[in-house]
């Protein structure tokens, strides 16, 4: 019971999508808990890209690996965290 409760608090921790602005830049992200190759609540990489504004232009993109061909994507896709970061300017 202690271990769900465990797994429940850290997928409702990282349930975070968002936006910061600068002047002229932006920063979007999001983050989502991974088990079994579900990632709970979200998609992280389109919730990131929700919060991009329409008509800027994006100059980087980092997010974690998340697929089943490398070593470290498979590892973060059965319990992990994944998180996705879009930077660009109005």
């Amino acid at each position: 019971m202690k271990k769900l409760l465990l797994l429940g608090v850290l997928a409702a921790s990282a349930s975070c999508a968002g936006m910061r602005e600068n002047g002229d830049s932006y920063t979007a992200h999001a983050e989502a808990f991974n088990l079994f190759g579900l990632q709970i609540p979200h998609d992280d990489y389109a919730a990131a890209w929700a919060e991009v504004p329409e008509g800027s232009e994006v100059v980087t993109i980092a997010s974690t690996p998340s697929d089943w061909d490398s070593v470290l994507g498979v590892l973060n896709r059965i319990i992990g965290f994944s998180s996705t970061q879009i930077s660009g300017t109005y």
